[in-house]
């Protein structure tokens, strides 16, 4: 979306009030404002926070890489459907390793 920048960051803290870290967030100015293009998604619960916060990042039109390994929820069977859904169009799934 915009050129890479030469500024490094090691993290930014934001309160969110929604699932979705995008939801009345400056997140989006600021990812742009760095050149940020590719989202890795990572925490919990898988099927809340994490799904939202990705299919948010892929309506920006960043690149979404949804790490499963490194997401998690009460229920597997959440976390595997909430993998299933993504996979198809909205993010890579991978893992830490990859």
């Amino acid at each position: 979306r915009s050129s890479t920048s030469s500024d490094t960051l090691d993290f930014v803290i934001k309160n969110k009030t929604r699932y979705n870290a995008f939801f009345k967030t400056e997140l989006d100015s600021l990812l742009i404002s760095l050149g940020i293009e590719t989202l890795i998604i990572a925490g919990a619960e898988t099927n809340l926070c994490c799904e939202a916060t990705a299919r948010s990042g892929f309506d920006h039109d960043y690149n979404i890489i949804f790490l499963k390994d490194a997401t998690a929820t009460e229920n597997d069977e959440m976390h595997k459907a909430t993998l299933r859904n993504l996979k198809y169009g909205v993010a890579k799934i991978s893992t830490v390793t990859e």
